[in-house]
């Protein structure tokens, strides 16, 4: 069961995660425009509010944010697409470089062992640990996989979310609060659940 849903998640979800978080932003960003044609009505309301602030008065620059906010959200999904994969890609590269010197130092091993090959062989996972060990140590590197995968590809849908703040405006869309949930995490739930119940 376990190598089962290991194997569910490299093969299936950390390779699909991509198109999960860029579908559901999109998604996201079509549910803001139907918030933006109710609202709209509204907003012109708010303009009728003289306050002597000057244009646009202090009750209308909630819209003119939310405004701006749709407009540059699909250049910011495309972006936070590109720079998820330019990170998940670093990342995996460099867990593929470390990992097997990590394990092999990580809670000593035979030296007796490793004398029998030439010194090049340290740091290969096959020569330090049994076949136990090589099972458990996949297992976890198929999970820190799907980790980074989640960390990174969930700035699809959190750069769009977040760059706003930096203009200073508190001002939220609907795609910021209407809170999906964690959808990749949801699916390996679903698949976990589904694969239990096979293999039960």
């Amino acid at each position: 069961f376990m190598a089962l849903t290991a194997g569910i998640l490299l093969n299936y979800i950390v390779p699909f995660m991509p198109f999960i978080y860029f579908f559901f932003a999109v998604m996201g960003w079509i549910k803001s425009l139907f918030e933006a044609l109710i609202g709209v009505p509204l907003w012109a309301l708010a303009h009728l509010r003289y306050d002597r602030d000057g244009f646009p008065t202090g009750k209308s620059i909630t819209g003119y944010v939310l405004l701006i906010d749709i407009f540059i959200r699909p250049i910011l999904i495309v972006f936070g697409l590109i720079a998820s994969s330019i990170v998940f890609f670093a990342m995996v590269r460099t867990l593929n470089g470390i990992f097997a010197l990590v394990v092999s130092n990580l809670s000593g091993f035979d030296y007796n062992n490793t004398t029998k090959y030439a010194a090049n062989s340290i740091g290969s996972l096959s020569q330090m640990r049994g076949e136990i060990d090589q099972f458990f140590f996949t297992i976890l590197y198929i999970i820190f996989v799907y980790m980074i995968g989640l960390g990174c590809f969930k700035m699809i849908d959190q750069v769009p979310a977040s760059v706003l703040r930096w203009s200073g405006a508190g001002a939220q869309s609907f795609a910021n609060i209407s809170g999906d949930g964690d959808v990749a995490d949801t699916i390996k739930g679903t698949f976990k659940t589904g694969s239990y119940n096979v293999m039960a």
